[in-house]
């Protein structure tokens, strides 16, 4: 499915995708596809979150998995309770999701590990900082 195909089946769903949301989607896309860093801004209404979660999501390839961290607890709660759920119905996206989250609400290392190595896991949203993860 392409970025522009996903963001038909939201308007039919009655979401409203923005110009804007569509052309930062696309850039982010094309940044998970090439493995490249992509430095993307947007203004307040946009639609920030829709566009990184499609493209996320349109950009798995199988058995990968999709880290998202955010700053507050408050995206964090929007992220997986509402914005998530509905892409993937919208999207008809055959994927799971899990809350990583340890001590201070961050992400815990032992616990990111365990998931990381169950096979059923596609989608980990986490907590407030990324933390390069290693196993010991």
């Amino acid at each position: 499915m392409t970025i522009t195909e996903a963001f038909e089946r939201l308007y039919a769903a009655g979401f409203q995708p923005r110009e804007g949301q569509i052309q930062m989607a696309q850039q982010a896309y094309h940044a998970f596809k090439t493995k490249t860093v992509a430095v993307l801004e947007g203004e307040t209404g946009i639609g920030k979150t829709f566009a990184y979660l499609i493209a996320g999501l349109l950009a798995l390839q199988p058995k990968q998995h999709l880290v998202i961290a955010t700053a507050t607890i408050t995206l964090q709660s929007q992220l997986f309770e509402k914005d998530l759920p509905q892409i993937l119905k919208a999207l008809e996206l055959p994927l799971a999701a899990t809350l990583v989250k340890g001590r201070q609400r961050y992400v815990c290392p032992q616990k990111l590990l365990h998931i990381e190595s169950q096979t059923t896991l596609d989608l980990a949203l986490m907590g407030l900082q990324p933390h390069e993860i290693q196993a010991q």
